[in-house]
C-alpha cells in the first residue's frame, strides 16, 4: 500500500534574516527610489535644456515610459512565473539602470534618449521582484518588514527630487545625474550586502512528492 508522504513546509523550522538586512534593503531601496522620482520630476526638462523641443520632449518620455509599463509587468510575470527571485538579481537591475542614469549626464540629445528610456525601464521593474523577496525570507511577519522597506522607499522618494533640484541649480543638470547614478551603484551595493548577511536563513525549500512504500 502507498501514502503519500506530508510535505507541507515546516515553517516553524524558519530562521529569519538578521535586522541588518531589513535595514539593508531600506537603504537599497531608498538610494534606489532617488532615481525614479528625478526620472519623473526632471528628464523631460533635462532634454529641453538641451535643445530638445517641449512636445519632442514630452513625447519621448511618453514612450519611454510605455517600455517602463510593459518592463514591470514582464518582470512581475517572470517573477511568479519563476517563484522566487533574489535581491543579487535585483541589484543586477538597478545597477544597470544606474547606467542609464549616468547617460543622462551626457549633453547629446540622442544619447541622454536612450539613457532615459533604459532607466525608465529598469528603474521601474525592479519593485515587483523585491517585496516576493521580502515577503518569502520574513513570512512570519511579511506585513510589518514590508512596511519597514517601504519607509526607505518614501524617504527616497520625498528627499531625492528636493536634493536633485538643489544640485541642479548650483551645478547643473549633469551633475545632478551623475551623482544620481553613483547612488544607483551604491542602491545595488546595499542590495548585495543584505543579501549576504541572508545567507543561511528564511523558509526551508521542501523536497519534491514522494511516496512511502508500507508493506503488510
Amino acid at each position: 500500500v502507498s501514502r503519500p508522504r506530508d510535505d507541507t513546509p515546516d515553517f516553524s523550522r524558519e530562521t529569519t534574516p538578521p535586522h541588518l538586512a531589513i535595514a539593508l534593503i531600506a537603504a537599497g531601496v531608498g538610494c534606489a527610489a532617488v532615481s525614479i522620482a528625478a526620472l519623473g520630476a526632471f528628464s523631460v526638462p533635462t532634454l529641453v535644456s538641451l535643445g530638445v523641443g517641449d512636445g519632442a520632449a514630452a513625447s519621448i518620455f511618453a514612450g519611454a515610459s510605455a517600455i517602463a509599463v510593459i518592463s514591470r509587468l514582464t518582470t512581475g510575470w517572470i517573477t511568479d512565473r519563476r517563484g522566487h527571485t533574489s535581491l543579487t538579481g535585483i541589484a543586477l537591475i538597478v545597477g544597470a539602470s544606474a547606467g542609464g542614469v549616468v547617460l543622462l549626464a551626457v549633453p547629446v540629445p540622442a544619447v541622454a534618449s536612450i539613457g532615459l528610456a533604459i532607466a525608465l525601464s529598469l528603474g521601474w521593474g525592479w519593485p515587483t521582484a523585491l517585496y516576493p523577496v521580502v515577503m518569502r525570507y520574513w513570512s512570519q511577519a511579511a506585513a510589518r518588514t514590508t512596511g519597514f522597506v517601504s519607509i526607505g522607499t518614501s524617504a527616497g522618494a520625498s528627499v531625492g527630487p528636493v536634493v536633485f533640484g538643489v544640485v541642479v541649480a548650483s551645478r547643473g543638470y549633469s551633475a545632478a545625474w551623475a551623482a544620481t547614478g553613483v547612488l544607483s551603484l551604491c542602491a545595488a551595493a546595499f542590495l548585495i550586502a543584505a543579501q549576504h548577511t541572508m545567507t543561511g536563513h528564511g523558509p526551508r525549500t521542501p523536497a519534491p512528492a514522494t511516496t512511502i512504500e508500507a508493506h503488510e
